[in-house]
């Protein structure tokens, strides 16, 4: 989607609408902005119908002559205070209201956003960015894997679903565009990137979704952009003692991989990098501890934490100039799944730490490769800090319910940044607990640890688990998104699926990063 600013004057722009936000009993206060650009629309009976509640949709047609023959009020409610999760649920609803009619260009006026900010009481800049990357993050849809001729009907029926939006112009008056108003649009667009990479790699099928073909997308992200990337195979693995993967890895037929992406800005090969593991269990069947059949489906998106990271890169890599800090994302990528050869509840494992597992649950392998992950880091390493997000455990989705995450860490820093970024870009966390209480329920007989204890704080045994395998000198986080990856229903910002989730944290987090900031 091309997306820029373009000066709004007589004869000079042609769009298919323009969306203009109302507020509650005011539905032209935003709109008479606008003066003789749209000559017509005081005249539009639609505007007394439209009330400007949150969300509220009303499009008004004008002369097909028009430059702009349509305008579609979105209604932003009172206005005041605001969430920002209302803004973007009034922004999508707008967008989706554009698709379903097919308009490719559409245009929304810079004014607006000023009037806006003031309303909402938040930074100009900053509700460009979200208007912009709500927008776009609206626009997805996953299509790649309806046939031809589906694809064909669907387009030749006018089905919105097949409809890619062409341009987004932001309109202004003529005045010179500062770059603090530039910069807010590259950064949303970086970021819906990565949100949409993410979505699609959760969307894909796990019989296409493989290890590989992780493989393959963190490859050609690398060669696109300039990252380093190396990809250990099972021999590899085995020589650096990588028990965690290769146990979980041992009921496959396909084999695993780990996968190793570097983001080294000029002058950073010799500073700590932030060190970014996202959980790649493309499928998970649960193993010989098998899940229920009812759901099972959804156990593609288990690689949704390797997906962020991937999103992460995608968006780092198409702005370099926003990412000063050397990064690395660690991939431990497999499935979980029963057969002859798989890892059976009561094997004992020898994990890269050295640390000895006991497996009372094949079901709870996310930890197993993750714990193997946080040592590779560690001992190729001296990160700046280490963040692991993965859906892990159903404790926390039952705790949380869907659309949140759980965030673990001992950090004060590390949580406040995180807290932070979630609530001004629109991630949802919550604190949790490290109850040392808790670590009692891993104990085991016959190993160092064991992989799950009781039912109850499974949530916070397994992010215990993890950090085991911290030393205590990094600060450390751990994201446990198991109720936020995949969504069952559509939203404004998202139709059902992958949800993207966890990519603008981790963008936010890559541009933070700094000694100053992580070792406090």
């Amino acid at each position: 989607m091309d997306i820029r600013f373009h000066t709004l004057s007589k004869g000079t722009v042609r769009l298919d609408a323009v969306i203009i936000p109302t507020i509650l009993g005011s539905p032209t206060f935003f709109s008479e902005r606008f003066g003789a650009a749209l000559p017509w629309l005081s005249e539009s009976e639609a505007l007394a119908d439209h009330t400007g509640k949150l969300c509220e949709i009303t499009v008004c047609y004008g002369p097909s002559s028009s430059p702009i023959p349509r305008v579609i009020l979105v209604g932003l409610g009172t206005g005041q205070d605001m969430p920002l999760e209302d803004f973007h649920k009034a922004v999508s609803t707008g967008m989706r209201a554009c698709r379903s009619l097919r308009l490719a260009r559409v245009g929304f006026l810079l004014e607006n956003v000023f009037t806006a900010a003031e309303m909402l009481g938040k930074p100009a800049p900053r509700v460009l960015e979200e208007l912009v990357f709500s927008y776009m993050a609206a626009a997805y849809f996953c299509t790649e894997y309806r046939s031809a001729e589906a694809k064909a009907k669907g387009k030749k029926e006018r089905d919105p679903d097949f409809f890619d939006p062409e341009a987004l112009l932001i309109l202004h008056d003529g005045r010179t565009i500062s770059a603090s108003l530039r910069l807010p649009v590259k950064l949303a667009e970086v970021q819906a990137a990565g949100v949409c990479l993410a979505r699609d790699l959760v969307n894909a099928p796990a019989n296409i979704m493989t290890p590989s073909r992780l493989v393959e997308e963190a490859v050609a992200l690398a060669k696109r952009y300039g990252f380093g990337c190396r990809v250990l195979h099972k021999v590899e693995m085995a020589k650096l003692g990588m028990g965690g993967v290769l146990a979980v890895n041992e009921g496959a037929r396909k084999d695993a991989r780990f996968i190793v992406l570097e983001h080294t800005p000029s002058g950073g090969k010799k500073r700590a990098p932030l060190v970014l593991i996202g959980k790649g269990i493309t499928f998970d069947s649960g193993g010989i501890s098998l899940k229920p059949a009812a759901g099972m489906h959804l156990m593609k998106g288990d690689m949704a934490g390797a997906a962020a990271v991937l999103g992460t890169f995608e968006a780092m890599g198409r702005l370099p100039e926003c990412f000063g800090s050397p990064v690395v994302g660690l991939i431990p990528c497999t499935e979980n799944m029963p057969g002859g050869n798989a890892m059976r509840p009561g094997d004992i494992i020898t994990t890269m730490s050295g640390k000895t597992v006991e497996v009372l649950n094949t079901d709870a392998e996310g930890r197993l490769i993750l714990c193997d992950a946080l040592t590779y880091a560690q001992k190729n390493w001296k990160p700046l800090a280490m963040v692991d997000i993965a859906t892990l455990t159903g404790a926390c989705m039952v705790a949380l319910g869907r659309g949140a995450a759980g965030l673990f860490t001992d950090s004060s820093v590390l949580r406040d940044a995180i807290m932070e970024i979630g609530r001004t870009g629109g991630d949802t966390f919550w604190p949790m607990p490290l109850w040392e209480r808790l670590r009692d329920g891993l104990k085991s007989n016959v190993a160092d640890i064991a992989n799950v204890g009781p039912r109850e704080g499974g949530a916070i045994a397994a992010a215990l688990f993890l950090k085991s395998f911290v030393d205590d000198s990094v600060p450390w986080a751990h994201i446990d998104m198991a109720g936020a990856g995949i969504t069952e229903n559509d939203t404004p910002l998202c139709p059902k699926g992958g949800t993207g989730f966890g990519v603008r944290t981790l963008i936010a987090l890559a541009r933070l990063a700094s000694e100053r900031m992580f070792r406090q």
